[in-house]
């Protein structure tokens, strides 16, 4: 029998998945077929835009401060792929850009890390959360890994951004074959039709395969640039994994957090490439 205590939990659940639907367009905007998303997303990503930021610290701050500050609100969001998902962009994500060159940039690490962790390493969540979502967007579940001043961490991250990447060579190589047998295919049927009579049916059918070939060559395309953005992906966490490898964590965000830093990390921090 329903209690009016389940029935506020379902009425939650059903407010934060609307709420994580919003983050995940808000983040990737309009995601193609193929899983691809447009460059325009894609470069806001990473760059410094103080009116993006104060539009997600408008729209997105109680949210992230709550579920940092307590934890008896996380358990929704743990309950969908989109919800999980976004728990780790306000926290891994959001927070860098609404808390911008404070200590605060780091308050929600700690539960951006835990949350990808415990996905990763069962195979049940794995499966359930991980697996379904878009190469890209699971890169996202890797960024706490290449934020954590561990190298066990920085290891993992290195690793699994390795299979994301081969495993989208793979969709490329199959998309790419598919639309090389179609674009042989069509020369051979175009040759054949030539020959003989046009007809309505020839029409539509060349009109057909015109379509099958654009569908792949944008399936390719879409690939490509995915592809083009996780091994770029790769090399930032490499330059994260190197670093944390010679200091044990990021000199850059001593003066943020209040650590003092060696001599070898002042030193370091005068070469280009030493912050992110």
């Amino acid at each position: 029998m329903s209690t009016l205590h389940d029935s506020e939990m379902e009425n939650d659940q059903i407010e934060i998945q609307k709420l994580a639907n919003q983050i995940i367009t808000e983040w990737f905007g309009p995601i193609d077929k193929w899983g691809g998303v447009r460059e325009n997303y894609v470069l806001r990503w990473f760059k410094k835009d103080p009116e993006f930021d104060q539009k997600l610290k408008d729209k997105y701050e109680d949210t992230i401060r709550e579920v940092i500050f307590k934890p008896l609100e996380r358990g929704p969001w743990l309950q969908s792929i989109y919800g999980r998902l976004s728990l780790i962009l306000l926290t891994d994500q959001f927070t860098r850009n609404i808390y911008r060159g404070s200590g605060d940039m780091f308050m929600g690490d700690a539960l951006a890390l835990t949350t990808a962790r415990n996905t990763l390493a069962d195979a049940a969540l794995r499966e359930k959360f991980y697996i379904p979502l878009p190469l890209i967007l699971r890169s996202f579940y890797l960024l706490p890994l290449e934020h954590s001043e561990s190298y066990k961490d920085q290891e993992q991250c290195l690793a699994e951004s390795d299979a994301l990447i081969q495993e989208t060579r793979d969709r490329l190589q199959q998309a790419q074959t598919l639309l090389q047998q179609q674009q042989s295919s069509s020369s051979s049927s175009t040759s054949t039709s030539s020959s003989s009579t046009s007809t309505e049916s020839t029409v539509q059918q060349n009109s057909a395969e015109e379509q099958e070939q654009s569908e792949a060559a944008s399936a390719v395309a879409s690939i490509t640039g995915q592809l083009g953005y996780l091994e770029s992906f790769r090399q930032f966490a490499q330059m994260h994994a190197d670093i944390v490898l010679k200091f044990q964590r990021f000199p850059h965000r001593n003066k943020v957090l209040g650590r003092p830093s060696s001599k070898a990390e002042i030193e370091f921090l005068l070469l280009p490439g030493s912050s992110f």
